[in-house]
């Protein structure tokens, strides 16, 4: 069996030769999977040199079919052979792969919208609204750590999140600090949904999905809550223009470029091409002089990549990002890169399983809310670029995905404005 590829826009058309079973098909479906993690919706498939197709090949078009139906594209299949003509007939599936002519929502809306080229990332907007932005406040001492461990009882704080809340920061799923004791540890939230990664849980991340009167409730040590809607949507991808993948620090800038703003908040869903970061190996609450930045201390107290992990998944980000943020925000940032100029950011990463997203604007409530009614997260790390002479992983990198993003107001620290 041969297989070529050519592409246009969002449609991707596949000429298929030979024959397609049981043998073959697994070949075929990798293929396929290729073609949908590289953005494009619409598959069109020239079978007219297929000269026998099995059960397993009418398997791989059907499953493609319906994942692509998911996202709002479509599978068909152009020119079939006789023989293809003839099984797709008698198995009463040829209706589902029927040409369209209609253009796709993603399509309709990349060219409404236009392309912006950011840095290394080439953006395609599919939302706005004009005048839209967050407000913030900080929550608890994001310092506490940096003093070795020490922080008054009533630092500890209370955050109830609903959809249009942003938040991360170090808190457990617990109704006051009581019931957190021992579990706190890193956590983000959008859209409704919250998840955390508990010391004790053997790196299984806990997540909470806001549904009617249940909303996410968490204990908070220090924490960002952001409030407000989101003034762009954007699907990104790496740019023909630059060598290599998008890093963490190439996402910031986009979104400020984006947003139009010095400080902007952003949430994403991308597939990755591998993470750098840490996260915390025991609840820090109690623990007077822990010396945690120091070395050989800290190993102890977090869990460092050595090198990029998660690669080829569905990634939730979280984060904040700024130039020169003023007091509360900037002690909640750190330098992306070693420069005095460099953008500040924080940013939390929940891994999942990949899946393809669906074309065109998205929900991002309704989005989340449809990810994890089938998924659990894998993993929940803080974000780092680990630019270590020699030994250093480097930033995180990520091959495309769809970015929410607003510009950041005034933040507060806890009731007075700073």
């Amino acid at each position: 069996m041969d297989i070529a590829m050519t592409t246009a826009g969002d449609a991707a058309t596949v000429r298929v030769s030979g024959r397609l079973d049981a043998r073959n098909a697994d070949i075929l479906s990798r293929e396929l999977d290729e073609c949908v993690r590289g953005g494009w919706h619409v598959l069109r498939m020239n079978l007219h040199d297929v000269e026998y197709i099995s059960s397993a090949g009418i398997r791989v078009l059907i499953k493609f079919a319906k994942i692509l139906q998911g996202q709002g594209g479509w599978l068909e299949v152009l020119e079939p052979s006789s023989v293809v003509a003839s099984v797709l007939e008698m198995t009463g599936t040829m209706p589902l792969f029927a040409p369209r002519k209609e253009q796709s929502a993603a399509t309709a809306t990349a060219g409404a919208s236009g392309c912006r080229q950011i840095g290394a990332m080439r953006c395609t907007v599919t939302a706005s609204a004009a005048g839209v932005s967050m407000r913030g406040r900080v929550l608890g001492n994001p310092a506490f750590m940096a003093r070795n461990g020490s922080f008054a009882p009533g630092e500890v704080r209370q955050l109830r999140l609903g959809v249009k809340a942003v938040a991360l920061g170090i808190g457990a799923f617990a109704a006051d600090h009581a019931g957190a004791k021992g579990h706190y540890g890193e956590f983000l939230a959008a859209g409704g949904v919250a998840v955390a990664l508990p010391p004790d849980s053997n790196g299984q991340p806990d997540f909470v999905v806001s549904e009617q009167r249940l909303v996410p409730e968490l204990a908070v040590l220090s924490a960002l809550h952001l409030e407000g809607d989101f003034a762009v949507q954007a699907r990104f991808e790496s740019s023909p223009q630059h060598d290599g993948l998008p890093g963490l620090s190439d996402l910031g800038a986009a979104a400020l470029a984006l947003s139009g703003a010095s400080q902007a908040v952003m949430v994403a869903l991308a597939e990755t091409s591998g993470l750098v970061g840490a996260s915390l190996l025991q609840s820090p609450e109690g623990s007077q002089d822990a010396e945690y930045f120091h070395f050989p201390e800290a190993r102890r107290w977090f869990n460092l990549t050595p090198e990029r992990v998660h690669g080829r998944q569905l990634v939730l980000l979280v984060g904040v990002f700024a130039r020169q943020p003023a007091v509360p925000l900037a002690d909640h940032l750190r330098p992306m890169a070693d420069s005095a100029d460099a953008l500040r950011g924080h940013v939390h990463a929940a891994v999942l399983s990949y899946r393809a997203l669906p074309g065109g604007s998205l929900a991002l409530p309704a989005t989340l809310a449809d990810i994890f009614q089938t998924q659990t997260p894998l993993d929940l790390l803080h974000l780092i670029n680990d630019d270590r002479a020699i030994s250093g992983a480097g930033d995180s990198l990520f091959q495309r995905g769809v970015l929410w993003v607003s510009p950041l107001g005034e933040v507060d620290m806890e009731g007075g404005a700073q």
